[in-house]
């Protein structure tokens, strides 16, 4: 399934503005994702790609991938996510882009900035080539914690 220039603001206000499950596979193309719980969710052995849009204003995370699925971001702003109450809580994380267990992301020639926490939390040693990742942690939940793990790339900012 293709989607292009969709807006998708304010979608499914309880939930997710886009959840892909099961083996689905879904490209979102100069299209804007804002204004839902999470922005878009890929689970189980699904794919998301998107290129030429922006996942913003999510109350929790913009983007997250988990179980086995993939994602895809080209070209893309994923700003401003972790605009709920609970983001404001040290235990509790609001991230751009959040990828969990065997899933991966790729990540080319995006932005990932001011978002409340972290901009991008996983467990992958590799990042995106030519991707800007600045200005996140607006809530200062993370301060002192821009480098978990010691990573060999020193002088990382906070989130």
């Amino acid at each position: 399934m293709t989607l292009e220039k969709l807006t998708l603001a304010k979608a499914l206000e309880a939930g997710g503005g886009l959840d892909v499950r099961g083996s689905a596979k879904v490209s979102l193309a100069s299209s804007t994702v804002s204004g839902n719980r999470y922005g878009l969710v890929a689970s189980e052995s699904s794919s998301v790609n998107l290129s030429n849009s922006t996942v913003s204003d999510n109350r929790l995370n913009g983007l997250k991938v988990l179980g086995f699925a993939a994602g895809e971001v080209r070209p893309s702003v994923i700003a401003g996510n972790g605009i709920n109450e609970k983001c404001l809580e040290k235990d509790y994380l609001c991230t751009g882009i959040t990828v969990e267990e065997k899933s991966q992301v790729m990540v080319t020639e995006s932005r990932i900035i001011s978002n409340a926490d972290w901009g991008m939390t996983a467990a992958l040693e590799k990042c995106g080539f030519d991707t800007v990742i600045e200005q996140n942690n607006t809530t200062v939940n993370q301060n002192g914690m821009g480098n978990p793990g010691n990573h060999p790339w020193p002088d990382v900012p906070n989130g």
